[in-house]
């Protein structure tokens, strides 16, 4: 099963169920596989301790995210002791760099998002704020910070906003006074689990897991202290 496609260059990678990543190279018709024990891959792992290589977290990639000059892993763990983040580096040696799970709390990732300097990594325990200059983590938000709902789905980063789409609905945070505004039933939602947020054009889409497709706009008007309107 494939639950992640992400073109980088002329290169296509794919995250599989249990199979770890695969690097497609259409110049030269070839599939390099990568998972947590290296190259090639071991289709069975065994042992109960699971001592993982410094690879990919887990071989269930949910999420890859293409950088500037690195591409970002995002992995759903459903035990003890593996899943989190990592990202592969092809001009670095060693190539890959594995992440702490931020105690557990990025350990089941759904959604991860570039801004600046930083990745926003989504989880099933909340929102994760990773500095790529230090390589630490900064911050971490749930529902008891403003998030409207722990499992985070989608992100949407821009200049001033990120939108998050979670299970209780869609969230905006102010990144610059760190203040949240949640969207749900009472703005107008008519369905507060959302699976995907997306731009097109001067509307923010919101896509939730009912099948309901929902547009927030005016979007190129959205202000400190404008609201947008749900349809």
């Amino acid at each position: 099963m494939v639950f992640a496609i992400a073109v980088q260059g002329e290169e296509l990678w794919f995250g599989t169920e249990s199979g770890g990543a695969t690097l497609y190279d259409p110049s030269k018709k070839t599939c390099r596989a990568y998972t947590t024990k290296g190259e090639p891959m071991d289709k069975i792992d065994k042992g109960v301790s699971i001592n993982w290589q410094n690879l990919l977290p887990y071989n269930h990639v949910s999420v890859i995210l293409p950088d500037v000059d690195r591409i970002w892993f995002g992995t759903y763990f459903y035990g003890f002791g593996g899943g989190g983040i990592s990202y592969y580096h092809p001009r670095r040696n060693p190539p890959w760099r594995k992440f702490t799970t931020n105690d557990d709390r990025a350990k089941k990732v759904n959604s991860m998002a570039l801004d600046g300097d930083s990745v926003w990594v989504g989880s099933e325990k909340g929102l994760s704020l990773l500095d790529k200059k230090t390589e630490g983590w900064k911050r971490f938000y749930s529902t008891e910070d403003g998030l409207s709902g722990n499992f985070v789905n989608s992100l949407l980063a821009q200049p001033d906003f990120l939108w998050v789409g979670t299970n209780g609905g869609v969230s905006r945070f102010d990144k610059v006074k760190k203040t949240w505004k949640t969207y749900s039933q009472k703005e107008g939602l008519t369905e507060t689990e959302i699976k995907s947020l997306v731009t097109v054009g001067q509307k923010m889409w919101a896509g939730g897991i009912g099948g309901t497709l929902l547009s927030m706009m005016p979007f190129q008007t959205l202000g400190r202290r404008s609201s947008p309107r749900i349809r």
